[in-house]
């Protein structure tokens, strides 16, 4: 199983939450399971809860998704579908990039929340209608949408009907839980 690791200086929380996924697997996971952290920097956090920290490249830039010719970048598989691959593994959780319609693994996407929805004010029109684009793309390209909360089924079931049948809710304990 791979976790892509969603620490980031911007965010404290996709961490946070990341963790709880990783400790929650390590209680349920048969011990012959292998588990890897899947991110884009080693943070020390990891050690003794995966087999395997793996550093990938930053994510391809959308402009240069949409426009490779210009800086001559070739779209080939990406680093997450290599590792993934190249380990076995079978299940990719907390997956936010795909880099093509079908893949070697299941894809797990997680949408935490529909803020931009509820409250608009608090994002630029640009900020809008990118995290719409982006979830709206892992509803179709995911195997399954991991969502935290009733409310937040409840956002994609409206907004992305046709591919409500991916909708799993999982509350993820807090990490004080672990202690």
């Amino acid at each position: 199983i791979g976790v892509i690791d969603l620490s980031s200086d911007l965010w404290t929380a996709g961490g946070a939450f990341t963790e709880a996924v990783v400790r929650s697997l390590k209680l349920v996971l048969p011990a012959d399971d292998q588990l890897f952290v899947l991110g884009y920097k080693i943070t020390g956090r990891w050690t003794g809860l995966a087999q395997e920290v793996l550093l990938l490249p930053p994510p391809v830039s959308r402009m240069r998704r949409l426009f490779p010719v210009l800086w001559g970048y070739r779209p080939v598989k990406n680093a997450i579908d290599h590792w993934c691959e190249t380990l076995g593994i079978s299940t990719l959780l907390l997956a936010q990039e795909f880099a093509s319609g079908q893949a070697s693994y299941r894809r797990i996407a997680w949408i935490p929340d529909f803020q931009h929805v509820h409250y608009p004010g608090y994002f630029t029109s640009d900020e809008w209608r990118e995290r719409d684009a982006i979830f709206e793309s892992w509803a179709r390209m995911a195997d399954d949408v991991l969502l935290s909360s009733e409310s937040v089924f409840r956002d994609y079931h409206a907004r992305y009907p046709a591919f409500a049948h991916k909708a799993r809710i999982a509350r993820f304990p807090s990490l004080f839980s672990f202690n």
